[in-house]
This record gives C-alpha cells, structure tokens and sequence, in this order.
C-alpha cells in the first residue's frame, strides 16, 4: 500500500485502464495500484465474434482477480464496426490502404473508456500504449517513447480532451522490462505473444473480409508502369496495396513495386525500386492535438508510417483540416489512407490522412 492511500482522509483518484488480455495492459494495471491509484479494468468488445467469455476478457479478468481490482467488459462491437472495420472496407475499395489503429483509438477505444469512466462516476484513463504524457506550454502533451516500440504514432488522431485525461503507466519501459516485470507478478499472460496483424482480419486475408463486407465486384484491370504502358493484367484492386511487390505475377527485369491504384480507370500502377521515393505529400481530415507552430507553414519532424524514422520537413496549412507536407530527403513509399504523423521534436502535434 502506498504512502498516499495511507493518509488520513485520502480517497485515491479512480483510472479506468483498457485491459486487453495482454502483457502491457496487465503490467500497466500493477503499476498504477503501485502508484496510489484506484484501478477499474475495462476489456472492450470489438471484433464481431468478440464475448463476455472470449480469451481475452478471461486472461483480463484473471490479472485483475489477481491484482484484487474491479473488471468489467464494455460491449463496443457496433461501435468498432461502424467506424473501424466499415472505414478499412471503405478506404480499401476506394484505392487507399487505411491505418485502422489511427481511426480506432479515438473513435473507439479512448472513446469508449471516456463513456464508460463517466457512466461509474468519471476519473482518469490509461492504456499499455508505449507512449509519454508530458506539458507543453502548460497543455497536456503526448511524447515519443523512449523505445522502439513508441507507439505515440498511432495517437495523433486523439483531442486535447481525451489527452488530457490519459495516464501511460509504461512510459518509461521497454518491452523486455515490461515482461520481465509480468513474470515476476507471476501473471499468466507474462510471455503471451503479441498481436502483429490487423485484429479483426482473419489470418490476414483482407481480400476476403473486403468480399465478405461487400457486395462491390472489383473486376480485373491493368497492371501499367510509370509512364501508362501495359505490364500485364491484375486480379482486382483490393488484392493489392501500395508497396507492394510478392504476388504480382510480372515478369520482369527488376522488382517492380505497386506505386499508385487508380479506382477511376482500374489501372495499378507499378514502379522500380529507384521510382518508389516521394518529396512530398497532401493530407486532409488533419487533426492538432496542439494547435501548429504558425498560420502558414512551419518545419517539424513527420512520420509517414508507425516503423518510419522521423524526416524533417516543412509543413504548409492549406486549409482548416488539409496541409501539404515537403521533405526535405526523399520518402519510401508514402501511401494514400496512411496517416503523417507531425512532431515538434518529441511532441506529437496532431497527423492527417495522406491522399
């Protein structure tokens, strides 16, 4: 017990923790009832076969057991349905490769928990997200992990709002920590693996959850280079994704890479590996975390994708919710319905979708 709980007359300050049934999640729970906090434990449904009995909600339940905290599940399944797994279907028809953990936290799961927080009497929220929460000009900020595993990425599409009632229990711990950590509570989820696909995609086979979602028929088309010319025939545009290179069925004298999917003609068009870089980008539906450093335009660090490493670049505001990004060193592969996230230095500003 802690020398805050110890006080005369001290009520400690309720969180909400979203506890998936992972490793992060149960080591976030112990470290906040270390820390002082009253801890609720929150599993969310969201995938369609998704149960009160699921693996995850019983391995949650079970670290919480442990832990003697209070454990609930918080059925969001149309909620996830509507705004993740509709939008992925959406974006994927429309040519563009969606980011659906940068629609899903937001729109989802630090909304759910928000609800849920307010439904019990409000507090506070956390999450095993390997992210920072810090000050920036007096305003609650989210900061790049110190690992490689910072996920602060997948947090640019949240509010101030949401922002500023976020606790990152695991902010200054690295994977192996965090596990070593679960071991030594004896948790049983102390070496479950992590998840590294799209968690409501069957076996990673987003053609067929894309048919199983729709009835549009994506009929084949052409496969053409740079420059429009014929390459070969494709099996329908939602078969492919931007970068891609394994299964394009194209002989030829170097590897060629998917560059651009044009739903209007239903041409792919495809590239070399020399052909692949971008020096600049668009984005809309932009969301600030933090209002940007100018009216016009300013220099920041951008994130084209989770695993990409920060490139200095200058950022021009075009409208409210669209800005033009131009690096200043060419980019791999930037994506149309990927996510630019933008930081000023360590501090996430906001992000937008690439169009």
């Amino acid at each position: 017990m802690s020398s805050l709980q110890n006080r005369e007359g001290y009520k400690p300050v309720k969180v909400f923790l979203g506890m998936s049934g992972g490793v992060d999640s149960a080591v976030a729970a112990a470290l906040l009832l270390r820390q002082g906090y009253e801890v609720i434990g929150v599993t969310l449904l969201l995938k369609a076969d998704a149960e009160p009995d699921s693996r995850e909600v019983l391995d949650a339940a079970s670290v919480a057991k442990s832990l003697g905290i209070r454990h609930y599940s918080y059925d969001c399944r149309e909620l996830f349905r509507r705004e993740v797994e509709d939008y992925f279907v959406e974006e994927y028809l429309s040519g563009k490769t969606p980011n659906p953990c940068v629609k899903c936290n937001p729109t989802v799961k630090i909304k759910a928990l928000c609800e849920f927080a307010d439904m019990h009497g409000g507090g506070r929220l956390a999450t095993g997200h390997y992210a920072k929460l810090g000050l920036r000009n007096g305003e609650y900020s989210i900061f790049m992990h110190k690992s490689k595993k910072d996920q602060s990425y997948f947090l640019q599409r949240l509010t101030a709002a949401q922002v500023s009632r976020l606790i990152f229990p695991l902010s200054e711990l690295d994977k192996s920590e965090v596990r070593a950590e679960a071991q030594r509570l004896g948790f049983s989820v102390a070496s479950k693996s992590d998840s590294q696909d799209i968690c409501f995609i069957p076996e990673a086979d987003h053609t067929a959850f894309i048919k199983s979602r729709s009835d549009i028929v994506c009929p084949e088309g052409d496969f053409v280079d740079m420059q429009g010319r014929p390459l070969g025939r494709h099996k329908g545009i939602i078969h492919y994704t931007t970068g891609q290179r394994r299964g394009l069925g194209i002989a030829y004298s170097e590897p060629l890479y998917v560059r651009r999917i044009d739903t209007e003609s239903n041409k792919i068009y495809l590239c070399t590996s020399q052909e692949r870089f971008d020096m600049s980008l668009c984005a809309e539906r932009v969301n600030w975390i933090i209002p940007p450093l100018s009216n016009d335009s300013f220099y920041a660090l951008v994130k084209v994708r989770s695993a990409a490493t920060p490139a200095k670049a200058l950022v021009k505001i075009i409208s409210q919710d669209k800005i033009k990004i131009e690096f200043c060193s060419p980019q791999l592969s930037v994506t149309a319905g990927q996510s630019a996230a933008i930081y000023d230095g360590e501090c996430l500003l906001g992000g937008g979708i690439i169009i």
